[in-house]
Formats: structure tokens, sequence, C-alpha cells
């Protein structure tokens, strides 16, 4: 059954229209990952999808009855002044599903005290998810729900929606390995119209990018045609000029007609997005360019974080470093930072060699000055012409209107664009990057593991996009029970996650087994074991890559205690 149809919607905010023909439809259950570059429309096609804004032309038909709810990224204005606990129960059905879903998503007695005003990023996340949850409605739009989120919670929102959410859904981010995750259908937003693919995200880029090649492909054999054509007419043209040939003039006019009609006709240019993403890479010697020994990493206020008992960083090695929110791993960066600006380049346990030039992108996008323009910026870190850096700039996607905007005007992707600009410039050896795709588009993302994969530079970095830290890093540290510990591989951290379902901000998104001793007579027990067969049938008739093996596991071994109980 189909939930609603996209018909033809056009949307110009501005000057440029940014949606300009977008079709498609969603069905009843169907989970969809909407995707595309930063600014392309997405979060203003879920507003349409949920009525809170129009498009300028075209139409969004809705079945009638149909109930939607939006988890947009910024919080409502009417829940503000709500504690978390009245916000998600203004929501829900019945009284004990806001206590279930604060439960489920980690929410202390003291948070849900809380205004949800003064909630964190990350909080604010989980409530409005636990809000659309508890509302029970036809059509889930999530826009960008991850944010905020370090890779545990990301893990532990994955196994959320998986358990909970049973409704239709669209799903906008740039985590590729969640959206492969959870999605089953795609739709591209590119050069303001949609492409769908009834395939998650991989298979659908992949499908993508070939339908893209032939289109090109297309394009060229007919460009070949045209210019063909053109260039008969103008020299028949020229012979009727010198001629003075009627016939020929008019021969000529035909063709330049046909001409029209081909170009009419001719197969659309695929979208291209043409903004540079860069990271320049300098030249250095050394085979070892950062050692940490017995270094202990404190909060500014003086809390100890966690400690380092040796650590080093070679040429080439990329090192992603993992850990939950609040263990400390942008204040190491920052520490690092800060050792590398000092004259002798060390600071107790933490030594650099004297050949590093650093190249800092902190997560904050804070070391950009807000006062200068974005050409006065380049200019400040290089020596190039200023013509030179100016094709810099519009190579980046920034035009020429708008080299003289402050750096304070800028939104976080442009920021975002413009600080790799700068680290381009500068030609760092080792670079420190505190989350440096939280404000890139999956293009972008892609571009910039290309980019940092291409030599042998020397990277630490801090990044909640699974599938970027693992195209990436080559080996991987992680702050653990107080201090820093190298992990064999991405795997094999997530396998500890995934066998707690994430340790971070969102809990378990299964209910921890009950054991037989909790229960009082065997009518409970009885109950019991029928709640947990029927989770387990329930689990094992998902796909494979859905199912939980670790609690289908946990499920069977009270399931047998508790038999032998009865017998």
């Amino acid at each position: 059954m189909t939930l609603l149809q996209c018909r033809d919607l056009r949307y110009s905010p501005g000057s440029a229209e940014v949606l300009c023909g977008v079709s498609f439809a969603i069905d009843q259950g169907q989970r969809v990952g909407l995707v595309g570059t930063n600014g392309c429309g997405k979060s203003s096609l879920l507003r349409m999808l949920g009525g809170e804004l129009s498009p300028d032309a075209g139409a969004v038909v809705r079945r009638r009855g149909l109930t939607v709810a939006l988890v947009s990224q910024f919080l409502p204005g009417e829940v503000r002044d709500r504690t978390v606990q009245q916000a998600v129960q203004d929501a829900a059905h019945e009284a004990h599903q806001a206590d279930e879903l604060l439960t489920r998503l980690d929410f202390t007695q003291a948070q849900r005290a809380q205004r949800a005003g003064s909630l964190s990023g990350g909080e604010v996340n989980r409530m409005l998810l636990a809000r659309a949850v508890a509302a029970d409605p036809d059509l889930i739009l999530l826009d960008e729900p991850t944010n905020h989120l370090d890779v545990d919670a990301v893990v532990a929102f994955q196994h959320f929606v998986m358990e909970y959410v049973r409704k239709a859904f669209v799903l906008v981010s740039h985590d590729r390995a969640l959206l492969d995750a959870l999605t089953e259908r795609t739709v591209f937003l590119r050069g303001g119209r949609a492409h769908t693919f009834e395939l998650s995200y991989s298979g659908a880029r992949h499908e993508l990018l070939q339908a893209e090649a032939a289109a090109l492909q297309r394009r060229q054999a007919q460009q070949k045609e045209i210019d063909r054509v053109r260039a008969s007419m103008k020299r028949l043209k020229h012979w009727a000029h010198v001629y003075d040939n009627q016939k020929l003039a008019r021969k000529a006019r035909s063709m330049g007609k046909r001409v029209e009609r081909m170009e009419d006709a001719q197969q659309q240019a695929p979208w291209a997005d043409r903004r540079r993403l860069a990271a320049a890479q300098g030249d250095v010697r050394a085979s070892r360019l950062l050692d940490l020994e017995d270094t202990r990493v404190v909060a500014p206020d003086g809390t100890p974080l966690f400690h380092v008992q040796g650590f080093y960083l070679r040429r080439g090695d990329r090192v992603a470093l993992l850990g939950q929110n609040g263990s400390g791993k942008s204040t190491l960066l920052k520490r690092l930072c800060d050792v590398a600006t000092c004259d002798d380049l060390r600071d107790g346990g933490v030594r650099f060699n004297p050949q590093v030039r650093l190249g800092y992108y902190d997560q904050e996008l804070s070391t950009l000055n807000p006062g200068l323009s974005l050409l006065r910026t380049l200019v400040a870190c290089s020596d190039q012409p200023t013509d030179r850096l100016r094709s810099k700039l519009s190579t980046a996607g920034f035009p020429p209107r708008a080299h003289e905007r402050k750096v304070e005007t800028l939104s976080g992707g442009e920021k975002s664009r413009l600080l790799f600009l700068v680290l381009e410039l500068t030609r760092p050896n080792l670079l420190l990057l505190d989350e440096p795709t939280n404000h890139i588009d999956v293009e972008g993302r892609e571009a910039l593991e290309g980019e940092l994969l291409s030599g042998s530079l020397a990277l630490l970095f801090v990044s909640h996009d699974r599938r970027f830290t693992q195209s990436v890093a080559n080996r991987f540290v992680c702050v653990r029970g107080g201090k820093l510990e190298e992990v064999s591989s991405l795997d094999a951290y997530f396998d500890t996650l995934q066998a707690g379902h994430g340790t971070g901000a969102i809990a378990d998104a299964s209910p921890q087994p009950t054991t037989a001793t909790h229960l009082s007579n065997d009518d409970d027990v009885l109950a019991r074991i029928v709640e947990l067969e029927a989770k387990l049938q329930a689990d094992l008739a998902r796909k494979t890559k859905h199912q939980k093996p670790n609690l289908q596991a946990a499920w069977r071994t009270e399931i047998a205690e508790l038999y032998e109980r009865l017998a």
C-alpha cells in the first residue's frame, strides 16, 4: 500500500532551484535512505513529506489518515521548556510507553526531569527519536539522527531502530554503514532530481554510477553527431555566401534547426560535484614523527581521563582513535596540537620529531578566524598569488561573489571546506583530524578518503563514520578502562560493542534476559518462556544480517534454565 507520492516537486528558496522535478513514492513498511550532498534539499524535502513546508510546484499526495513524525536536526520550540519525560509522554498513546522508551534509550531519572532545551545534541536526538516512536506514526522521517553520537551510540541506535521501528521510515544520513544496515531502498537527490533504487546504499550507489556512466556515453555520442551536423551547416553557410546560392542557404538554415532539435533532445549531463576537498601532503624523511610515553590526559578542569603508557606515530601511519563521547579523544588531539606549537616540540611524555609540520582540524572549526573573509583566510596562510587562491576557492565550491564573505557567515559544511583548503596550502606531513566528516556529505567523504590514502601522510583521527574509519585507518587505538590500548582491527572493536549492543549514549536496544531466580511462581516462568520464544522466533525470521546471534544465545540459555526450573 502506498503511503505517499511526490509528484514533480519544485522548490526555489532563493535564486537557485533546489528541487526541479522530484518524483517518487513510499510504500507501507518501506525503509528508505535519502542521500545527497549538503544543500541539495534533503531537509526541505523531509519537511515537505511531513507537511511543514509547501513546494513551489508539484504536490505531495498522502494516503487518507496518514500520520507522520519528523525527527529533525533541531529541537522544536514547543518542547524546549518541557521536561524530557513530559515531551515524550505528550506524544505517547499510553503512559507506560514513555517510561519504556526512555529506559531503552538510557535516560536516567535525573535526565528525564531536565528541560529539553538544556540537553546536549546527542540527548536531543535520542529524545526526539523516543517522541517519534511513542507516537506510533505510519511514517517516521529521520533527519541525520546520529549527529553528535559516538561510535558506540551509533551502533546502539542501529539496534534500537531494528528492534522498535516497525513502520516505514525515511533516513537522511551520510553514514554509509548505517544506511546499508537499516535501509532497503535508496533515493539519491542529484542535480535537483530524484534517482530511486530498490537497494540499500552500497548497491544503489553502484547502480547509480553505472547508469551515469551509460548516460555520459550516450551524451558524448549525441554531442559528436551534433558537432558533425553543425560543422556541415557552417560549411554550407560559407558556400552559400561565397557563391550567393539561396538553395545552399536554405539547406544551411534547415540544418541549423536540426541542430537545435538535437540539442533539445540530447541526454542530460550526469550530475557532478565539482567541489574539491583535498588535504595536501608535505614531504618528510623521518620515519617516527610522534612518541607518547607515560602520558596522562586530563580534562581542562583537571579531571583525569586516561593514561597513555606508550604510543608512536610513524610516517604513513593512519591511526583511528576510538572511544565513547567524553572519554578524552578530543582533549588528547588538542594537547598534541598545543605541544606542536612549543619551541622544543615536547611536553612531558609527548615528543614530536623536528621535521613535523602539523595540520589540525578541530570539530568546532574554531581555528578559523571568524572576522576574516574567505580570501583573506587563504592569504594569511599562503604566499601564492591572489588569482590562484581565488581559483582554489572556486574549485572548492565558493563562487567569486562569495570570496569576500566573512567566515562567521558560513555554514558548517562551508567552514569545513575552507579549513581543508587551509590545510592544503600549509602542506602538513602530520594531520590531527577531530571529526572531519561531521559537516561533509557522502561525496565529500569519499573524496577525502581518496586524498588521505594517496600518499605517505601520517594521520591521527577521530571519526564516528564507520565506513570512513575502516577505509582510511591502518591502525586502531581505543580509550577504554582509563587507558589507551591498541586493537587489532575495527571489526574487533565492533565485536565488543555488538556483544553488549553498545555501551554509549543509547542503552541496549533489547531487554537483557531475566534469570529464572527473579520469577516468583510457575505462571510467571511460563509467561517468560512464551515471551522469550516469541522474541527468538521473531529474530530468526529476520534477514541474517539483521539477526542478533548474541541475544539468541542468551535467550536460548534462559529458556533452558526456565524449563529446568519447571522440571
